[in-house]
């Protein structure tokens, strides 16, 4: 049971299933004449797959990092062996590529392309200063394109994949400030490390400014309506400031902990805005 457990928690189901929704919400919202559910349901389930993939051959490769950030992850723990690790994450990424195959070219072109960089952002990106965050990032914005496009409809997936590559941005950078011990054992050169805390809670908080101020430019121009307004501002805007504020006051590791498990919820609540959005008049 225990070995079990471990496979559940190494593919971090609950960030694979956040994919899974936002491939979901993106063809949702992208939904035209010519579209076929059975394409969303593979395209949705092939995210999460490939989401799982990525989570896992990460954990393949922080496994030193893991020992000293996250002793409690299936690897460090024992939970599972090194070598079932690389082989489970394997057949996720084949599974998630068999699937968008049957989904038309293009799709099919987005999740090999995603294989390959979570891949190498595993490897060799992420302990380059912001080009692992910005990959991380630009991959959760392309789940959005990749709802969209299995729709055959990608021109709605523009908002809400610049809002998911801001709203990842921030929270890449939070993380990396709260991994800053194990990532510095590693020889890492991330943001926190180089520049320090404060810079870190700079950037993430100008990051987020930026988000807030974008949320509005879809209304502004008549794209999404007055609920998507009311949604983004009460559940999305003023959460994140009430959450990012008081770190300027007693910033420490344990509460950037805290803060970007939260932030998981408010992605779901803007997810949530964005599909009222795209769908109501």
């Amino acid at each position: 049971m225990q070995r079990v457990a471990g496979f559940i928690s190494i593919v971090r189901p609950i960030n694979a299933a956040i994919t899974a929704l936002s491939i979901a919400v993106a063809a949702a919202i992208a939904w035209n004449a010519g579209a076929l559910l059975l394409d969303a349901l593979l395209a949705s389930i092939a995210g999460f797959l490939i989401a799982g993939f990525g989570n896992a051959v990460n954990d393949v490769f922080d496994l030193e990092i893991d020992k000293v950030n996250k002793p409690e992850r299936p690897l460090p723990s024992g939970k599972i062996s090194f070598r079932s690790a690389q082989i489970f994450a394997a057949i996720l990424a084949a599974a998630g590529i068999g699937l968008s195959l049957l989904l038309h070219g293009v799709a099919s072109l987005i999740a090999a392309a995603t294989v390959a960089l979570l891949y190498f952002y595993a490897a060799y990106f992420k302990r380059m200063l912001l080009v692992g965050n910005i990959i991380v990032s630009f991959l959760t914005g392309l789940a959005f394109v990749y709802g969209a496009v299995a729709v055959n409809n990608i021109g709605a997936a523009a908002i809400p994949a610049v809002f998911a590559f801001l709203f990842n941005f921030g929270r890449e950078i939070l993380k990396d400030a709260e991994d800053v011990e194990g990532d510095s054992a590693m020889g890492a050169d991330t943001f926190a490390i180089r520049y320090g805390m404060r810079a870190s809670l700079l950037l993430a908080t100008a990051v987020y400014a930026v988000l807030v101020a974008a949320t509005f430019v879809p209304y502004v121009a008549g794209v999404y309506g007055q609920w998507y307004l009311l949604l983004v501002i009460f559940t999305v805007n003023i959460p994140i400031f009430l959450l990012i504020i008081p770190l300027w006051w007693s910033p420490s590791v344990e509460k950037i902990r805290r803060i970007c498990i939260l932030l998981k919820f408010i992605m779901l609540c803007g997810i949530g805005a964005i599909l009222v959005g795209g769908i109501s008049p």
